[in-house]
């Protein structure tokens, strides 16, 4: 068993959003539609308007028709039925800040009107011009896929799981990171992608864009599956102990792999043994192997009894 940590790579969806007093923010989103207008159009707060988050039905058409609206992270609301709701009550823009514990991470979804994520810090810097001004303008522009080296990948995920293990504290959990930020995912036809929203969003897509490490397990898994076929003396131990000593720590500017909670180089409990390098892993040079005997020591060593031990020795069917 390998456990995934999820990590970014260097593409962005890219945006801006640009503020009546000159300001320019750079955001993200999917949005293939026209920008919402030339010129500047109104800004309004969602808590304004009834919603901070924006949630249906509270929003205020008469405050939010024909308005760019800016709304609050949302522990409930996934962000494209904000968007939706936004575009029922007659918005014609979306501004949804992120989380403050996401960091620099902005989530990504396939946007069905003109909406952007930004960060938690840039989020209150609109709301604070917003609240400055007595009318309150501003323009979102939308630029597509960009590959750039900056801001520098892989990072790793903000949402991602990290150490210490309780149990053990000197072994590393999850074990590697591999990609599970803005990656292009099959999704199913039978839902929409606002789904809390599904009554007012009648579009359905066979991909979109997901982030989690739900997106980084699938990408090990294929991984251990070629490694697998290209070692097949190999044990699964075997294979894990190459994927975690050829992992890499540095990312594609040669620094150390950051964190996209906080901007900073990461430690071992959240980078792991480095993010995973199937081209390395297929010669490591030399590999780990495990047996039962060492996995049923190992239980010895946490206080487990032989007995307790041998009641979780099962054959696989």
């Amino acid at each position: 068993m390998v456990m995934v940590g999820a990590s970014s790579i260097n593409r962005r969806f890219l945006a801006h959003i640009v503020l009546g007093n000159g300001r320019t923010y750079v955001v993200s989103s999917l949005y293939s539609g026209q920008n919402t207008t030339g010129s500047l159009t109104p800004l309004v707060y969602g808590g304004d308007a009834g919603s901070d988050v924006c949630e249906y039905p509270k929003l205020s058409r008469n405050i939010v028709a024909g308005k760019i609206v800016l709304c609050d992270g949302s522990n409930i609301t996934f962000g494209p039925a904000q968007e939706v709701d936004v575009d029922v009550a007659g918005g014609v823009g979306t501004i949804i800040s992120s989380r403050d514990i996401y960091g620099e991470f902005l989530p990504t979804w396939s946007d069905i009107h003109p909406g952007v994520t930004v960060t938690y810090n840039d989020a209150r810097a609109i709301y604070y011009y917003l609240r400055s001004v007595p009318n309150p303008v501003a323009r979102i522009e939308f630029h597509g896929t960009m590959i750039s080296q900056s801001p520098s990948a892989p990072r790793v995920g903000s949402f991602s799981s990290c150490g210490p293990n309780h149990f053990a504290a000197e072994i590393l959990k999850p074990n590697v990171i591999a990609p599970g930020v803005s990656i292009l995912a099959a999704w199913s036809g039978e839902n929409s992608l606002s789904l809390l929203r599904a009554e007012f969003n009648k579009r359905r897509e066979e991909l979109t864009i997901v982030y989690g490490t739900s997106m980084s397990c699938p990408h090990v898994s294929g991984i251990t599956a070629m490694l697998k076929v290209a070692r097949p003396s190999w044990s699964p131990a075997a294979i894990k102990s190459a994927l975690m000593t050829m992992a890499y720590n540095v990312d594609n500017g040669g620094n150390a792999i950051k964190d996209m909670a906080t901007g900073q180089v990461t430690g071992p409990f959240e980078l792991k043994s480095g993010h995973v390098d199937p081209n390395r892993a297929l010669d490591p040079g030399l590999v780990y192997n495990a047996t039962t005997d060492d996995y049923l020591t190992f239980l010895c060593s946490l206080g487990y009894s032989p007995i307790r031990s041998h009641s979780s020795r099962r054959t696989a069917p």
